[in-house]
């Protein structure tokens, strides 16, 4: 029953962003959380994107921002798969 959803006691975003399954916010924000994964888990390769019901539009938009802002932090450091 939805009407009994937001009094279930049930995660919200903000407790998902908090616990780190979500990260959300501005380039600086998601680089410091990229390398606190790096530090966390030394030799990670990759990592997923994805985007929760979000209209195309604004996926496309955050995706080119990523790319543009975030990824070049990490281009550098390359994988072994790029040899």
């Amino acid at each position: 029953d939805p009407s009994k959803a937001p009094k279930a006691g049930l995660p919200t975003l903000e407790d998902n962003v908090k616990r780190g399954g979500w990260m959300c916010g501005p380039p600086e924000l998601i680089i410091e959380r990229i390398m606190e994964i790096q530090d966390k888990y030394p030799g990670i390769e990759e990592m997923r994107v994805g985007f929760g019901p979000t209209p195309i539009s604004v996926m496309i938009e955050q995706l080119n921002w990523f790319g543009k802002e975030v990824m070049p932090v990490f281009k550098s450091q390359g994988s072994a798969n790029d040899n």
